[in-house]
């Protein structure tokens, strides 16, 4: 399914909780809001996998097609090594949020599920600066792609999620390119990314 980079076992240490020991692969150090099956709920998703090293958000240049005057809108995501196919880039994650509570104006809204939603213009990470591929590159290189982190479930609105959001290379990324991926027709309507 897909490249795991390496795996690590940790314990979660929660003051309410028994310890947990899991098995994960490419674990935070610094892991918060993880909610056990059956517990309290976050609004907000923490990831439990790191970023690459191998990326890096960087200044866009004013001629560059995602760079406008909205200043969230002047970064991108870059690879600072080669990147193999099946590579994990990062996991998407932000506040959760329902169909009826989402931003209509939030640029980083992702659909996780029919009603849930992540807004990675709050607590989101590197992932959120990856452009659109569309005046940049023939094709995307990463994808959205959900994969089950047994051990990391978490709860909102009451209802139990254990698939987590994770950007994964579909073809191998040079030093240097940009990580790009596909947006959707919708959304690059609303946002004039491209014309009707």
């Amino acid at each position: 399914m897909f490249n795991i980079l390496y795996h690590k076992t940790i314990i979660l240490r929660n003051k309410k909780l028994k310890d947990q020991i899991c098995t994960h692969s490419i674990l935070r150090k610094d892991i918060k809001n993880i909610v056990p099956m059956g517990c309290a709920e976050s609004r907000y998703i923490d990831a439990v996998v790191e970023t690459s090293p191998k990326v890096q958000v960087k200044k866009l240049h004013e001629e560059h097609p995602a760079h406008s005057n909205n200043e969230s809108d002047r970064y991108g995501l870059f690879a600072i090594e080669n990147i193999n196919r099946g590579e994990i880039i990062g996991e998407y994650v932000g506040k959760l949020c329902t169909k009826d509570e989402r931003s209509k104006t939030s640029e980083y809204l992702l659909k996780h599920s029919d009603e849930l939603f992540i807004d990675a213009a709050i607590k989101g990470n590197e992932t959120k600066y990856i452009n659109d591929y569309r005046d940049i590159q023939n094709k995307p290189n990463v994808s959205f792609k959900k994969q089950i982190q047994s051990g990391y479930e978490f709860s909102y609105k009451n209802k139990q999620y254990n698939d987590r959001v994770m950007v994964i290379a579909i073809r191998s990324i040079k030093q240097d390119e940009e990580v790009l991926v596909d947006y959707g027709v919708g959304y690059c309507k609303k946002w004039n990314i491209i014309k009707e």
